[in-house]
């Protein structure tokens, strides 16, 4: 499957504007979901909402052009939980907070099939990262 390219504005009906100005930027596949400078979007209610936009432009997408984005299952975006996806961003976000790695952890690679020490080190980076 061809990678494509998911681009939409993260609003939010509690504030009534657009956060932080954001578009959220991402890359989607049948293995991997890359959220580029996720490093920006930091508070868990707003990376549920910019995961939630994004899944539901997929689905928008797949249903109107079906030629094109083939059916939503197929997308790596279906095949994980929202929790899980967080946990990892978070992850990725705190590391980039502390400059370890940074042209690795400006974005967020949401593989599928991640290995279970991988999981749980996300887990635990992501009780330390501050933003709620």
């Amino acid at each position: 499957m061809t990678t494509k390219t998911l681009r939409i504005y993260l609003y939010s009906p509690t504030i009534g504007n657009i956060i932080n100005n954001s578009v959220v930027e991402a890359s989607v596949n049948d293995t991997n979901t890359q959220i580029l400078n996720s490093y920006r979007i930091k508070k868990i209610k707003d990376m549920n909402l910019a995961l939630k936009y994004l899944r539901n432009d997929l689905i928008s997408k797949t249903i109107i052009d079906k030629d094109t984005w083939g059916d939503k299952n197929d997308y790596a975006l279906f095949n994980r939980t929202i929790a899980g996806m967080i946990i990892e961003w978070r992850a990725h976000n705190l590391l980039y907070a502390l400059n370890i790695k940074p042209f690795s952890t400006v974005s967020v690679d949401l593989n599928i099939n991640e290995s279970w020490y991988r999981k749980i080190g996300y887990f635990i980076l992501s009780l330390i990262y501050p933003y709620w």
